[in-house]
């Protein structure tokens, strides 16, 4: 009996033995995550740099003609 419940007590809990697995699936989706929204906000800020260098040229050229 006392041999049965050693043999028990050394198996895996099904919560630890998953543990590791989780753990790098997560570590894994969110670098992936991470590394997507990095490309898409450097993406999003080189727009907007576009997009005020755009403008910029714009109000230059409203000055260039004396109209402010």
């Amino acid at each position: 009996m006392l041999w049965i419940r050693n043999k028990e007590r050394q198996k895996p809990d099904r919560i630890t033995a998953k543990l590791p697995d989780q753990i790098l699936n997560w570590l894994a989706s969110s670098v992936v995550f991470f590394m997507d929204f990095n490309i898409f906000s450097v993406f999003l800020a080189f727009c907007g740099i576009q997009h005020t260098i755009h403008l910029m040229n714009k109000f230059s050229d409203f000055v260039d003609e004396g109209e402010i």
